[in-house]
């Protein structure tokens, strides 16, 4: 049989009276939050962009992630290795939110397209293994 983990209530943001509509999700590496892909818009050949929401298993609080920024304009979030951050594609520049205080941050890192039939990714990033601040492919 199948076991509901998360139940629909629980995906329901402040505000709203529906449950959020899920395109893709992933668990944080020790289970504890869900980050939760929605509202999706098409960006060349595949939905990558849109809202991206982290829901705490612990307190069942769920938040958006990017703060104020406008709707449908994160790409390809993930949490890091210790499921302390997350970190996103805003506006060509890689982000880092701790998810504790949801204080954002640029890392500083200038982010442009990758061809993935080349390279076979559809993001060029990744954190490190220590959670340091993400890594990106970077060429001339």
């Amino acid at each position: 049989g199948r076991e509901i983990l998360v139940p629909a209530s629980r995906l329901v943001p402040p505000g709203a009276a529906e449950p959020l509509r899920i395109a893709d999700y992933l668990w944080s590496p020790d289970g504890s939050r869900l980050l939760v892909f929605t509202n999706t818009a098409r960006v060349w050949r595949t939905n990558s962009r849109g809202d991206y929401w982290v829901l705490d298993l612990a307190t069942w609080r769920l938040r958006r992630l990017g703060g104020d920024a406008p709707a449908s304009t994160l790409m390809f979030a993930k949490f890091s290795p210790d499921g302390r951050s997350a970190g996103y594609v805003r506006g060509n520049d890689l982000y880092v939110e701790d998810l504790g205080t949801a204080a954002d941050r640029p890392s500083g890192e200038n982010f442009d397209w990758v061809y993935e039939e080349e390279l076979g990714l559809r993001d060029g990033w990744r954190w490190s293994p220590e959670t340091s601040p993400a890594s990106c492919c970077s060429w001339n």
